[in-house]
């Protein structure tokens, strides 16, 4: 059997996967030794470095686990105690840096890469050339879990394809997108702490200054979807707070224009949330009057209007949140807990 090869302390390129995380272990658990397996069959020079969200440390045992091992080129681990994810991901970045990365690798603590992963990603620099590679999410769903009621992963195209942004749920970013003295000097703003899309919003500065952003077909990472993430109520505030987020970033730059957009696809969901109200009316009506020949199949199918209606009014009440900079906090309570002083402003 072929030993797998050992990683070149002398590589020119630095890898550095930074990690965000806040009282998950067991996700947690599952995703470094997902990431471990990978980079121990690499040749690849790679750091890692891990942000506990929290004053307290939770990691030790696993992180002294993986330094036993001797996998990572270094293996950095620190509480940033400010509350919200644009802070640790600032924290790691200053890290990956200090640790002098050539390229920082983003991936979320409730994901596994798929085999071929690492290999992917970072092949993909010698095919074409960018400042940002993101690759596929892949949500994994219950057998159980109606069709209408799974979100679908977002495609970014052809192989190489070009994004106007990314998130950071599976990213390789070039340093100088970090970098305060060669490079943009670009962080990850803190007004989105509770509000979620500093990653989507951060991307977006970064290709209007210039930076491009490739598509990494191959290099995938999983998400397994369970607990309230299966649930209509939680879909529909996601679908909020994503319009809300969109609009109250545009607002920003151009407000008349924005505004403008926004009060056309207001309109148009209005329209929409009427058709699926009498639908759902109807549908709700021969429910009551009537016994469907497959009451299973007309039950799923009321179920699936009622849901479409939901995530209409919810887009219409972000769309809304979002022109008068009021977009909701989803955030604010992690893992049931509340910033110490902390006081939710009126809706």
């Amino acid at each position: 059997m072929t030993a797998p090869p050992q990683p070149d302390r002398n590589c020119v390129a630095h890898h550095c996967i930074a990690l965000c995380t806040r009282q998950d272990g067991a996700h947690l658990d599952i995703c470094l030794a997902a990431i471990t397996a990978q980079v121990q069959m690499s040749a690849l020079k790679v750091s890692l470095v891990l942000v506990e969200n929290s004053h307290h440390r939770t990691c030790d045992r696993i992180i002294s686990q993986l330094k036993q091992r001797n996998i990572f080129h270094s293996l950095s681990y620190m509480t940033e105690p400010n509350p919200g994810i644009p802070a640790a991901r600032n924290t790691s970045i200053d890290e990956a840096l200090r640790l002098k990365a050539d390229w920082i690798i983003f991936i979320d603590d409730d994901e596994f890469p798929e085999t071929g992963w690492l290999q992917n990603l970072t092949a993909a620099r010698r095919q074409f050339s960018a400042d940002v590679y993101h690759g596929p999410v892949r949500l994994l769903y219950p057998p159980n879990q109606p069709k209408w009621l799974q979100l679908k992963s977002f495609d970014g195209g052809q192989h190489g394809s070009y994004l106007s942004t990314a998130a950071t749920n599976n990213t390789m970013v070039s340093r100088r997108i970090f970098c305060t003295t060669t490079g943009l000097g670009l962080r990850f703003d803190n007004a989105y702490r509770f509000t979620g899309g500093s990653d989507v919003a951060l991307f977006y500065m970064a290709t209007k200054r210039g930076a491009k952003i490739r598509w990494v077909a191959n290099a995938i990472v999983n998400e397994r979807q369970d607990g309230e993430r299966l649930k209509s109520e939680w879909l529909a505030r996601r679908s909020q707070r994503i319009a809300a987020n969109a609009v109250h970033r545009h607002m920003s730059e151009r407000p008349i224009r924005s505004i403008l957009k926004t009060a056309t696809t207001v309109l148009r969901l209005s329209t929409e949330v009427i058709a699926y109200s009498v639908l759902y009316v109807s549908k709700r009506a021969v429910s009551l009057t009537h016994q469907p020949a497959n009451i299973t199949k007309h039950l799923d199918r009321q179920n699936e209007i009622r849901f479409r209606l939901q995530v209409r009014q919810a887009k219409i009440s972000g769309y809304i949140r979002g022109i008068v900079r009021r977009p909701p906090q989803p955030y604010l309570v992690t893992k049931g807990h509340t910033p110490p002083g902390y006081q939710s402003p009126a809706p």
